[in-house]
């Protein structure tokens, strides 16, 4: 193979038309992406990018390319008795939303524990936003 890596490689370059050549002719003889990426001298996303092809989202939209939905992924709202929903653990919407409240200004997962009777890892909280003042 007669190509040699280029010197500059700084960005801002033409586009790498040889480097492309060479990449995919060392694909063809059995180099693994990232060998041949490294061999060429390029990034490895970018072995990847040509040999898989790239799209923009606003590209692939126009071409009609939607994603098809994966059908391993519960849709909506988990059912009864999974681990993500709320009801497993006992709690509604309303204990979500709130906010738990030590003395002391401090909102701790523990303090609102202690506070319904549950342990530390069944209670969700989030934290209070404080707004202040410059």
């Amino acid at each position: 193979m007669d190509f040699e890596i280029r010197g500059n490689r700084k960005p801002g370059g033409g586009r790498l038309v040889r480097e492309r050549a060479a990449y995919f002719e060392l694909m063809e003889q059995g180099y693994s992406t990232r060998d041949a990426a490294r061999i060429v001298g390029i990034n490895l996303r970018t072995g990847k990018r040509w040999r898989n092809g790239w799209h923009s989202a606003e590209v692939s939209r126009l071409l009609g390319y939607e994603p098809a939905p994966d059908p391993d992924k519960s849709v909506g709202r988990p059912a009864d008795g999974h681990p993500e929903s709320l009801d497993v653990f006992g709690l509604d919407a309303v204990t979500v939303r709130g906010t738990y409240r030590c003395p002391g200004g401090r909102c701790g997962r523990r303090a609102g524990a202690d506070e319904d009777g549950r342990e530390p890892r069944c209670v969700i909280h989030e934290a209070p936003m404080v707004f202040r003042s410059l």
